[in-house]
């Protein structure tokens, strides 16, 4: 899976906890265990990302809290890659099955909060097993345990769409596109 490339480092898997929790604030022994780091690496790396303004720090008595800092751009961007690999292992259950796999909503732009569904427009021939894969699905990740919304549409039924339909199509169009298979012209 890309995610243990792309999350490889103490400093990645901290910032990954706490985009997973982008409305709360931890403490450093918190950030530690649900990053899986020693505390402190923790410590080291909070302090780093603090004076790189990727995170918020707020002391009260001896402890540190430290929450992630959503104004910064850089954060918005990893915050939208660090979606995107947990729901990687999703994607490649519904690629056999799927024309084509859109993230939309808040999922897609960085601004989802703990409690955000992950919003998936699917476009299918097998409109029951990608509904089962997707019931059946669950995280391996507890920090990403979210609700998943999925539209699932044949292709027949996008041909159907009509005006009251017109605003979520376009909502969708603004998301990103996971996966769209090959149309092979030979076959057609």
């Amino acid at each position: 899976m890309l995610s243990s490339y792309v999350i490889s480092t103490n400093s990645q898997s901290a910032l990954s906890f706490l985009l997973a929790h982008p409305d709360k604030s931890h403490y450093e022994r918190e950030i530690a265990r649900g990053a899986k780091i020693s505390y402190g690496s923790a410590n080291n790396i909070l302090n780093r990302l603090y004076k790189e303004n990727l995170v918020k720090r707020k002391i009260e008595g001896r402890m540190c809290y430290y929450s992630i800092d959503m104004a910064n751009p850089y954060i918005k961007e990893f915050k939208i890659l660090n979606n995107l690999l947990l729901i990687e292992s999703l994607i490649e259950l519904l690629k056999p099955y799927a024309r084509k796999i859109i993230l939309y909503g808040s999922w897609a732009q960085g601004t989802d909060i703990e409690n955000s569904d992950i919003d998936l427009f699917i476009i299918t021939s097998d409109e029951d097993k990608v509904r089962s894969i997707v019931d059946k699905y669950s995280y391996t990740n507890k920090a990403a345990n979210r609700k998943i919304q999925a539209i699932i549409n044949t292709p027949a039924d996008l041909l159907n769409t009509d005006e009251k339909e017109a605003v979520f199509m376009e909502e969708v169009k603004q998301g990103k596109i996971l996966w769209e298979r090959e149309i092979n012209e030979h076959n057609l």
